[in-house]
């Protein structure tokens, strides 16, 4: 599938209080469309602070999923700050949820902190939420994450975008196929009832 960078405004650009994480984009609120983070320009950096890939299991998507969500969210991508894991501190984790009823994709952060904590040593005026996973909060702002989060986000909606359009192009394959099917049939009956009527006229005919 082709994607027409040049119509691409969406760039990232540094935060001033994170070093080496970045916005999506200068646009406020934590959803996107899936066509602004295909069409976004990365940038050249691969430090990843730490963040792994996470299965999305049942227990992980908890984690990030607020405590009344009420629309199906799909994970995309999970990763997890494995780094925090090891000196026992404050667990991040960067997650990016599908929409299934809008399609937009909802860019999140989850800490094993509690909403006073989180307002209480990181940032007081952002909005915090329980999610399903008892302890766990999330926040639902304009998200930071690495470089390697977003590009790894942005070639896995490209390949998801790719197999639809792969299912979409057979689907259409297949309906051409049987459309071709239904016209040939149609086109036999529609012969075989001229003979037979051909027929039945030459019969009558000769009996004159």
């Amino acid at each position: 599938m082709h994607y027409d960078k040049k119509a691409n405004n969406h760039t990232m650009s540094i935060t001033s209080e994170i070093n080496h994480e970045y916005y999506l984009d200068n646009t406020p609120g934590y959803t996107r469309e899936v066509e602004e983070i295909i069409n976004a320009r990365m940038v050249e950096d691969d430090e990843d602070g730490g963040y792994q890939v996470c299965e999305p299991t049942p227990q992980m998507l908890a984690r990030v999923a607020g405590e009344f969500e009420l629309v199906l969210l799909k994970p995309i991508l999970i990763m997890m700050d494995s780094k925090s894991l090891v000196d026992n501190t404050r667990v991040h984790i960067k997650a990016a949820l599908k929409n299934e009823h809008t399609g937009r994709i909802h860019l999140v952060t989850s800490s094993n902190r509690t909403r006073i904590q989180r307002k209480q040593l990181e940032k007081p005026m952002c909005r915090t939420y329980k999610t399903v996973a008892e302890g766990w909060t999330v926040t639902r702002t304009r998200m930071t994450a690495p470089a390697p989060f977003w590009r790894e986000l942005q070639n896995r909606l490209r390949e998801e975008e790719e197999e639809k359009k792969r299912i979409e192009e057979k689907r259409r394959e297949e309906d051409f196929a049987l459309y071709e099917k239904l016209f040939f049939i149609a086109y036999f009956i529609s012969l075989v009832m001229y003979l037979v009527s051909f027929w039945i006229y030459l019969i009558d005919y000769i009996q004159l």
